[in-house]
């Protein structure tokens, strides 16, 4: 899976999730261009929303990520670049 689909992949995942600060934030076009990351915190995630990513990211990559790692990742950018280097 492509950096651009991976990143697909999370707005996906997070747009049919709880978490409702994607859009919000003014950054998901930059993201999906891969010219800008999105900070947790723009998202405003609760656990249940870390826990939907880290299912989203099992499933469609085989990659593991615990909600404990993916919150100290702090950023879509920073899973992407996790993905990436796992899949290596």
């Amino acid at each position: 899976m492509g950096e651009s689909d991976l990143r697909q992949m999370l707005v996906d995942a997070i747009d049919g999730s709880t978490i409702v600060g994607l859009r919000r934030s003014g950054l998901m076009e930059g993201f999906l261009e891969g010219t800008g990351d999105i900070p947790f915190a723009a998202l405003e995630m609760d656990s249940m929303g870390v826990m939907e990513i880290c299912i989203a990211v099992e499933v469609n990559t085989g990659v593991e990520i615990v909600p404990a790692e993916l919150v100290e990742l702090g950023s879509l950018g920073a899973v992407v670049a996790s993905i990436r280097e796992r899949q290596a």
